[in-house]
């Protein structure tokens, strides 16, 4: 699964070019070098779009999940990059998070450093207009 997000990342960087500074487009370059790097990671189901108007709380207390237009097999921890506080901007979450999930391993911590770069491309991507759709793995 790192292979292939990699992968998709240099098919979006050609198409970047015109869109970002070179000097980022390295950066994100050297973080999908990276991430293919890393040793093999089973893909899991995610639901990738944990955000609060996509939760429930039942009269009873219990919370579910609505709204799997972005769910996808992906990298577990991709799922997790959400409590980051760089992404978050919420510096409490993670602790939370991992108070209920447990903690993130080194391998976790890489995969959201390096995808997070993915991320950015490929907002700018779609900001631009110039997205495509890379099938995932089967």
């Amino acid at each position: 699964m790192t292979g292939w997000l990699a992968h998709r990342g240099e098919e979006w960087l050609r198409l970047a070019q015109p869109v970002l500074p070179r000097e980022q487009l390295a950066e994100i370059r050297s973080h999908l070098q990276a991430l293919a790097q890393l040793a093999p990671i089973a893909a899991v189901a995610c639901h990738l779009d944990c955000a609060p108007r996509n939760l429930l709380r039942s009269p009873a207390g219990v919370i579910s999940i609505i709204d799997f237009e972005h769910a996808r097999y992906d990298l577990a921890a991709r799922a997790t990059s959400c409590a980051c506080p760089a992404t978050s901007g919420r510096p409490g979450l993670e602790e939370a998070f991992c108070q209920g999930y447990g903690a993130l391993s080194a391998l976790d911590r890489q995969v959201i450093e390096h995808c997070l770069h993915l991320d950015v491309l490929t907002a700018a991507m779609r900001a631009s207009g110039q997205a495509v759709r890379a099938r995932a793995p089967r």
